[in-house]
């Protein structure tokens, strides 16, 4: 008989000594945070989940569903390799994302998640200012967030933030 002593080592996922994920809700000040950090600080690598989106931008009009704002409409695997490569490179790699704190695999590689909490209007006019747009662009935006971005983020982002 022998004693199991947990999985084998080649499965094992260990922290990654210089990872920090950023997480919150689309609009609270992610990006700011993490472009602060990575320029500030020498040596930082940043990953941005936006990056790794598996479909081509649509107009917010022409949308029906959140399957933009959720977890399937992330490349993980790729997200997760380009976060490994980093973080055998750079002396500190931090990923921010809207849903980082969904995948348990980056959640269990990092030493530390920073979840950035902020209310539903401010997240929203954040968001709308962010760049200039048209009116009518402005506009399909701001039904587009109280239709899908945030209840979204109720649905898939706070219960990871949460856990």
């Amino acid at each position: 008989m022998t004693a199991d002593s947990g999985p084998p080592q080649s499965h094992a996922r260990r922290a990654a000594p210089n990872l920090i994920l950023v997480c919150g809700p689309s609009g609270c000040g992610k990006s700011t945070l993490a472009e602060a950090l990575a320029f500030s600080v020498q040596g930082v690598a940043l990953v941005q989940q936006d990056q790794f989106f598996t479909r081509p931008f649509v107009s917010y009009s022409d949308r029906s569903d959140d399957s933009f704002e959720g977890p399937a409409h992330i490349d993980w695997e790729g997200l997760r390799h380009s976060v490994q490569l980093k973080v055998e490179s750079a002396a500190l790699v931090i990923v921010e994302g809207h849903l980082v704190a969904v995948d348990q695999e980056l959640v269990a590689m990092a030493t530390l998640v920073v979840t950035l909490r902020c209310p539903q209007d401010v997240c929203k006019d954040q968001r709308l200012r962010r760049r200039p747009r048209p009116p009518q662009e402005t506009e399909e935006l701001s039904k587009y967030i109280d239709r899908f971005v945030w209840p979204a983020f109720l649905l898939y982002g706070l219960p990871a933030l949460d856990s």
